[in-house]
């Protein structure tokens, strides 16, 4: 494969993870980490795995988003990496199952807490995409409370008696 065409390739992923939207969801993270705790807690290891573990549940939720969406996004937003042919739809499921699967894993062995929340985020970005995307109320709700949890792993308490 030509470095061309492998850049072009890493552009047209990064795309469809929306890799702005999921880096600054990792630094909300980071940002409710000071909040919580001070700059102890932000710079603890345990506030930066929770942030990876966002910024790759957010990137999940583009992605299967789009995956699903790939019929809508044809006719609305021919751009996107999928319906313009830059990504197959099914390297984009893999895609998604690979940052569910990694942000999963993480959280896990984060802790418990952070594992079910990342489960929990996970599922419900799924939901929302497969199910609640075309309901009023309850598409907006589900969004409402994903995008909500964007600070959440950062009030958990941690050994120390912070939060991370």
């Amino acid at each position: 494969m030509a470095v061309s065409s492998m850049r072009y390739r890493v552009a047209s992923l990064a795309q469809i993870t929306r890799y702005t939207n999921s880096i600054y969801a990792a630094v909300y993270t980071l940002v409710g980490s000071y909040l919580a705790g001070g700059a102890a807690a932000a710079l603890a290891p345990k506030s930066w795995g929770a942030a990876a573990v966002v910024g790759l549940v957010v990137a999940y939720g583009f992605v299967i988003n789009d995956y699903v969406d790939v019929t809508v996004d044809g006719y609305s937003k021919p751009q996107r990496p999928i319906p313009a042919g830059r990504i197959a739809r099914g390297a984009a499921l893999g895609l998604a199952l690979a940052l569910a699967s990694a942000a999963l894993l993480l959280a896990a062995a984060l802790g418990p807490d952070l594992g079910l929340f990342a489960l929990g985020t996970t599922l419900l970005a799924t939901l929302y995409s497969f199910a609640l995307k075309g309901t009023v109320l309850w598409g907006n709700a589900c969004m409402a409370l994903l995008i909500g949890r964007a600070a959440a792993p950062s009030v958990w308490p941690v050994p120390d008696g912070h939060s991370i």
